[in-house]
């Protein structure tokens, strides 16, 4: 079964995370935060999920017509 999942990875060498979202399809968005005080909070989540977040399949809360603008 396929699921959309949220991981934090690191802390790197030079002590960045990278946080991803991955969509049960495969499309992600991944980003680079640096060492700093943000990865403390990041370190906190990543204690309490070690294998990534889960996220369960829930009707949408935004407009179709978010999605379909052009940006």
């Amino acid at each position: 079964m396929k699921q959309d999942k949220i991981t934090i990875h690191g802390p790197k060498t030079d002590g960045t995370y990278i946080v991803e979202f991955k969509t049960a399809d495969g499309v992600a968005l991944a980003f680079s935060v640096p060492k700093g005080g943000g990865t403390a909070v990041l370190e906190y989540f990543q204690d309490k999920m070690p294998y990534g977040l889960a996220v369960p399949d829930v009707p949408r809360t935004i407009s179709r017509a978010f999605y379909t603008k052009s940006h």
